[in-house]
This record gives C-alpha cells, sequence and structure tokens, in this order.
C-alpha cells in the first residue's frame, strides 16, 4: 500500500464488518505513507508479511500513521516501522513486529514523533529493538509498554538513543538483546517518571545494561523503578556492568526513585561503573540497591 498527498482510512473501507488488510510478497515496503499531508488511519487489523517476506520495510511512515486496531509485522526484509523526520506516529493498539521471524534491520527506528498509549512489541530484530536519532522523540504514555526482546534475542541494543528524546510513563522492558540493555549517544534523554518501570535484562542482554556514554547524554529516574538483571549474559568481564557512564555522562535518581542492581539476576561485571571525564550519578532522595555483581557494587 502506497500513500502520497492523501489520505487512506481502513475504518471508511470496511464499515459494515471487521476491517482487515493482509499484506505478502512485495518487492518494497509493505505500507509507505508519504510526506506532504498524507494519512494513514487504521481502526482494522493489518498482517503484513505472514505468509511471504514484504521486501522493504513493514511500514515506512513519512507522513501521520494512525492504528487504533492490531498491527502484526510477521516477516519484513528490512526495519519493522521506520518513522521519518517531520513524520507522526500514534499507535493506541498491540503492535508487534518479527512475530514469525526477524525483520531485516531495527524493529522500530525513529526521526519524528512516536506517541505510544498501547503496547508496541519487538519479538525479533536482526538489528536494534528501538533505535532513535536525533529529531526522534518517543512518548510511552501512561498504561502503555514498549517490549523487546520477548521472543528471541534482538541482534543489536535493546534501545539504542542516537539523539533524540524518550519519556517514559508506562513500562519499558529489554528482556532479550545481543549487545547492551538501553545505550544513550549523542545528545540524548531518557526520563523515567513517578512509578513507572524499565526493566532491562528480565531474561538476558549481551552486554551493560545502560550505558550512557557522553556528557550531553541524561538518564533522569523522576521517582520510577529501574530493574537491571543477567548482563553480559551471566558472564563476567569488562562490558557487562549493570550501569557504565562515561565521558561526564550523567545519571540522576530522584524523588523517591529506585534503581534495583542483580536482585534476581547476575550482573556479569560492576554494579555501577563511573568511567574517566567527571561521570556522575547523583543519587537525590532515591534508592540504589546493588547485588549479585561479578567484580565491584561501584567503581569509580
Amino acid at each position: 500500500i502506497w500513500v502520497k498527498d492523501g489520505t487512506f482510512s481502513n475504518v471508511k473501507e470496511f464499515i459494515n464488518s471487521p476491517a482487515a488488510i493482509n499484506i505478502d510478497d512485495t518487492g518494497g515496503d509493505g505500507i509507505y505513507v508519504g510526506s506532504d499531508g498524507s494519512f494513514f488511519h487504521n481502526a482494522g487489523s493489518i498482517l503484513i508479511g505472514a505468509n511471504t517476506t514484504v521486501g522493504g520495510r513493514g511500514v515506512n511512515n513519512s507522513g501521520t500513521f494512525t492504528a487504533q486496531n492490531a498491527v502484526t509485522i510477521a516477516r519484513a526484509s528490512g526495519r519493522g516501522i521506520q518513522n521519518n523526520t517531520g513524520a507522526t506516529f500514534n499507535n493506541s493498539a498491540t503492535f508487534s513486529i518479527g512475530t514469525v521471524s526477524a525483520v531485516g534491520g531495527d524493529g522500530v527506528y525513529n526521526q519524528g514523533t512516536f506517541n505510544n498509549s498501547s503496547t508496541v512489541r519487538v519479538h525479533r530484530a536482526s538489528g536494534n529493538g528501538f533505535h532513535s536519532l536525533a529529531q526522534g522523540q518517543f512518548n510511552n504514555q501512561n498504561g502503555s509498554q514498549l517490549l523487546i526482546g520477548t521472543s528471541a534475542t534482538v541482534g543489536g541494543h535493546g534501545v539504542h538513543l542516537l539523539g533524540g528524546g524518550f519519556t517514559n510513563n508506562g513500562t519499558v522492558t529489554v528482556a532479550r538483546a545481543g549487545n547492551r540493555g538501553l545505550f544513550l549517544q549523542s545528545i540524548s534523554s531518557f526520563t523515567n517518571n513517578n512509578g513507572k518501570n524499565v526493566n532491562i535484562g528480565t531474561v538476558g542482554v549481551g552486554g551493560i545494561g545502560l550505558y550512557i556514554h557522553s556528557a550531553t547524554a541524561v538518564f533522569v529516574n523522576n521517582g520510577g523503578n529501574i530493574k537491571i538483571n543477567n548482563t553480559g549474559s551471566g558472564s563476567s568481564g569488562t562490558g557487562n556492568d549493570g550501569i557504565f557512564a562515561m565521558n561526564g555522562a550523567s545519571i540522576e535518581n530522584r524523588n523517591g526513585g529506585e534503581i534495583l542492581i542483580g536482585q534476581t539476576g547476575s550482573i556479569g561485571g560492576a554494579g555501577i561503573q563511573l568511567f574517566n571525564f567527571i561521570s556522575q550519578l547523583v543519587n537525590n532522595n532515591g534508592t540504589i540497591k546493588i547485588d549479585g555483581a561479578a567484580a565491584e557494587g561501584i567503581r569509580v
């Protein structure tokens, strides 16, 4: 399906019965929404790549994509979702990616605005589970979920912010990842708000649980709950810490926030390591608990 300079509304096509769109065996994207005011509004169900892989991305959005009913991307040769610069992606349904086999790149690749008020589940991906660039903003709203690696390990990082912002008012879970669980680089920010949850390594990640790489990357736990377990896939060694911050990176745990490391699974390195160039962790009226670390509890 290709939408350019127009509007596609699934509910208008299927008024009298449950609407359904099935897409297989395409040479390009499963769904492409162009720029210049194009809209795709789904109130039915969409199934992409159930029988045969689509040749490009599952959904490639440069306009406005709104999902109000289930969307499943079973297979895709490219990324599961690509939300481009200036685009808006609104999800209020269950969006499942890689249910049959891994999509060929990132599960979700975001350069625009992505609003999630329900569930985005990346079962399998050969790249990162979620990848955001400088212009990207992901808003995980009240009661919503972003679930990564629920069926199999994603090949890269669970969540990789190479710039952009991420605000969590719901739950973020990285069950499995081949590399780091949550990785912040460049000018990026991650905020976990009051009473909300970030779970890293519920099954196991291949490297560091939470890695903040630069002075312009900021992680704030504002009264929320952070749980990190099973880093380095349970092995001891460099690069398997629960939390690692370097190059002046900043971590703030405030307003009654909890950071629980190694409570239910092993940590392959230090619990927390602050490495070079005045990296800092500010614990202001918060709680940090560290157990099960193969190396130091806190290394400065």
